[in-house]
């Protein structure tokens, strides 16, 4: 995860944040369900390491967008510090939320299948990328 922030900003100013993210979720969405598919320790060890890979640029960019959107968009109604706060507060809901949600999925069908849910939503970062502006 950390190669990932660590080269994500290089990334994103080299490429593009909306090329960076759609990518992030391809690879992260890809290895997840090859390695859910495949099954066995290796392929899941290489499955989790291309979902913090995929992943591991998504939040930092996110929060860059906030902020430039904020600046650029709503001038004068919300200060980018402001912005990138609230971002920064749903994601701690989602990350407060989220396990006891996998858990109720996963006790009403198969861990394998919640899983294959987070691949299949990892997807939506494609679309969400459109919405990346990185100053």
């Amino acid at each position: 995860m950390i190669i990932g922030r660590l080269s994500g900003d290089y990334l994103a100013h080299r490429f593009g944040a909306s090329k960076v993210i759609a990518a992030g979720g391809v690879i992260a969405g890809t290895g997840l369900s090859a390695g859910l598919l495949i099954g066995g320790i290796p392929a899941i060890m290489v499955a989790w390491f291309l979902l913090g890979i995929g992943l591991s640029v998504v939040i930092p960019l996110m929060f860059s967008a906030a902020g430039t959107i904020a600046l650029t968009n709503y001038s004068g109604v919300i200060a980018p510090s402001e912005a990138v706060a609230k971002v920064s507060g749903v994601s701690y809901f989602g990350f407060v939320i989220g396990p006891p949600l996998i858990g109720f999925i996963a006790d009403a069908f198969e861990l394998r299948w919640t899983l294959m849910l987070l691949a299949a939503l990892s997807y939506l970062l494609i679309l969400a990328s459109r919405y990346a502006r990185v100053a």
